[in-house]
């Protein structure tokens, strides 16, 4: 697949990103997710390093994504009667 370098913002510093073609949209939609997620990290803890925000804000986003996996495969067992 075709690549191409598109330009994103976090934290205000810019970041080229090589990005396959026709997924730029969902690379920014992607971004300001992550940027608005980052703002709700500095508004509700009293990290003062953006490294140490980051490194929250990518927890908590990780946190959520195994309970989502986890549910999805609970969703997915009893859908199909299978209890591993």
């Amino acid at each position: 697949m075709t690549q191409q370098v598109v330009t994103i913002k976090i934290l205000g510093k810019e970041y080229a990103i090589n990005c396959p073609k026709g997924q730029e949209e969902q690379l920014h939609r992607s971004a300001q997710a992550l940027q608005d997620r980052i703002i709700q990290t500095q508004n509700k803890t009293l990290l003062q390093s953006n490294q140490n925000v980051l490194i929250m804000t990518a927890l908590n986003m990780s946190h959520e994504l195994l309970e989502a996996e986890a549910l999805l495969d609970l969703i997915n067992t009893d859908k199909s009667g299978d209890k591993r």
